[in-house]
């Protein structure tokens, strides 16, 4: 890994998940990181272990969310909002994104029905 880890999440199993300084993503499992497809600016995990992250797209952060079945990221379609730049997730699943100002401004009160890209 190069770089330090600047984001850090940590999974229903007690895994950590970090983002580096270059936006990739490590995933820590047995005894060592592996590396993650993609990349990211924050990252979240949930308590029944989804992972969240923001990644930037043509100047603009989206959310995307861990698959297990193919290892990948998939988009999570939200309606319209003001930018974000923090997640987390709440012990009910719920997702929280704050604003540059640090101002909440969303909830998804049910990310598992929310649709994909």
């Amino acid at each position: 890994m190069v770089g330090k880890a600047t984001k850090i999440a940590v999974d229903k199993d007690g895994e950590p998940w970090i983002v580096m300084s270059n936006s990739k993503i490590y995933r820590w499992h047995g005894n060592k990181f592996h590396k993650v497809n993609g990349k990211a600016t924050e990252i979240a995990a949930s308590p029944d272990g989804t992972v969240f992250i923001l990644k930037k797209q043509r100047n603009q952060l989206k959310l995307y969310k861990f698959h297990w079945q193919n290892s990948d990221w998939h988009q999570v379609q939200l309606p319209p909002q003001p930018i974000s730049t923090k997640i987390g997730v709440t012990p009910n699943d719920q997702i929280i994104k704050f604003s540059p100002g640090k101002h909440l401004h969303y909830v998804v009160t049910n990310f598992h029905s929310a649709g994909h890209a």
